[in-house]
């Protein structure tokens, strides 16, 4: 029986979409260069109706499953990875704007910054008693 573990480091934040690349990359290869040969060995097999092809083609539909199941749970990581790469470069845009826009806004000037009083407004007397 395999146990998954998870194993995580850390990369700069800039390098994170070359890591996946990497990673992705990784398994395309493993894909290409065992899963599908193995699988278009099987088709021509299983096309002979031999019982030891159909054995071995068994075998390799079962291997061919288990990389795809292992595929999935590494696609899933990945997409994960890419999510948090897009929300932390979001928030730090955010943040790089709100401060530009900090800074673009003139401070109120002391000598030229004059207070209004509030006055309270009331209707006019129309004459009548206020309905309530």
């Amino acid at each position: 029986m395999s146990m998954r573990v998870q194993i995580a480091y850390s990369v700069d934040l800039e390098d994170v979409p070359t890591k996946v690349s990497e990673l992705i990359h990784e398994d395309l290869t493993g894909l290409k260069d065992q899963v599908l040969p193995n699988l278009e060995e099987s088709v021509s097999s299983l096309s002979a109706k031999d019982i030891n092809r159909v054995a071995l083609s068994l075998d390799n539909v079962e291997k061919a499953r288990e990389f795809l199941g292992l595929l999935s749970l590494k696609l899933k990581d990945y997409s994960s990875i890419l999510k948090g790469y897009l929300n932390a470069k979001v928030q730090i845009a955010e943040a790089t704007a709100a401060q530009a826009n900090r800074q673009a806004t003139p401070a109120a000037d002391p000598e030229t910054f004059e207070t209004e009083s509030a006055t309270e407004v009331q209707a006019p007397d129309s004459g009548e008693p206020d309905a309530q």
